[in-house]
């Protein structure tokens, strides 16, 4: 079965859309995972002091002193997530280009956004 060029561009654009998609649901989970392990470490009674965390923010500072292993695991958990939500989901926009007799298609990395594809070139 043979497509033609703009059949392509829209397959290969819902085939970027559902791989982002798929990636943030993954990274959502993986959040949500190591936040889950850090609660499930907190009801186990493992308590003990694991470790220090310092981080500053411009001049704010985050210091995290004796800390239970579970507040690692739910603070790196809850980081990830927050950082799923807050990139969103950028697509390339895609921009078609001949080749002597085959088409390829080339990917626009620097621009993003969920515009639709746009045909000819």
């Amino acid at each position: 079965m043979y497509y033609t060029a703009e059949e392509r561009e829209e397959n290969a654009y819902r085939n970027t859309i559902f791989a982002l998609t798929l990636y943030k649901i993954a990274s959502l989970f993986t959040g949500t995972f190591f936040g889950y392990m850090g609660y499930r470490l907190f009801l186990a009674g493992v308590i003990e002091k694991a470790g220090e965390l310092e981080h500053t923010f411009g001049k704010e500072h985050l210091i995290l002193k004796e800390a239970a292993p579970g507040t690692f695991f739910a603070l790196f958990g809850c980081v990830i997530v927050v950082m799923t939500l807050v990139r969103g989901l950028k697509t390339p926009k895609l921009k078609v280009s001949r080749q002597q007799q085959n088409d390829s298609y080339v990917f626009d990395q620097g621009s993003g956004g969920a515009a639709p594809p746009t045909v000819g070139a």
